[in-house]
């Protein structure tokens, strides 16, 4: 008993959708894929814990610089080794008074 070629394209048909909705079930259930609504949620998430570090790693940047600015604050004024008539020495014969103070270069 041969099919008729109409009978045989039904079947393909009928075959290919059974196998298209049950597909995500099958390997689900034999841990080959999880099914898109958990696998776009676990990608939500790793979205969100991927932007907190973000966040906490610009607030430790900012701390740093921060902490960093205050620190160029503090050695603004640099003492100089003097000789001994209070002068700093440059070499060359060049002095200069006591201190030396460090201002920072501005853009224009």
């Amino acid at each position: 008993m041969a099919l008729a070629q109409e009978d045989l394209e039904l079947i393909k048909r009928e075959l290919g959708e059974y196998v298209k909705d049950h597909l995500g079930d099958w390997l689900a259930e034999q841990s080959l894929g999880k099914p898109p609504m958990v696998y776009e949620v676990e990608l939500r998430e790793r979205m969100v814990r991927v932007e907190e570090e973000l966040k906490h790693q610009r607030e430790l940047m900012r701390e740093g610089f921060a902490q960093m600015e205050k620190r160029f604050e503090q050695v603004d004024v640099i003492p100089l080794p003097t000789s001994q008539k209070g002068q700093t020495r440059l070499g060359a014969g060049h002095t200069t008074p006591h201190l030396v103070r460090y201002r920072p270069i501005l853009a224009d």
